[in-house]
């Protein structure tokens, strides 16, 4: 669940900061794809890619950690 968490954080950062768009993928998928292997590839040209990230996917993992314990303790107490 952490991979696909960490996939969605980079997502948003493709969308928020690159400018991209879903539709991009079927459009123009060249410039995409360049970006993305950029990325991969050359780490230290694109740290804020990967600072933002990484923190953004700590932050929604902790975000879906806190919605299960809420939603696993509120099932215990009605029970």
């Amino acid at each position: 669940m952490t991979f696909i968490i960490l996939l969605t954080a980079f997502g948003i950062y493709l969308g928020r900061f690159l400018r991209y768009n879903s539709w991009e993928v079927i459009q123009n998928p060249s410039n995409l794809f360049n970006d993305i292997l950029s990325i991969i590839i050359h780490p230290n040209k694109h740290y804020e890619a990967w600072l933002f990230t990484i923190l953004f996917g700590i932050s929604l993992n902790i975000g879906f950690w806190v919605f299960n314990v809420f939603v696993n303790s509120k099932t215990v107490y009605n029970d």
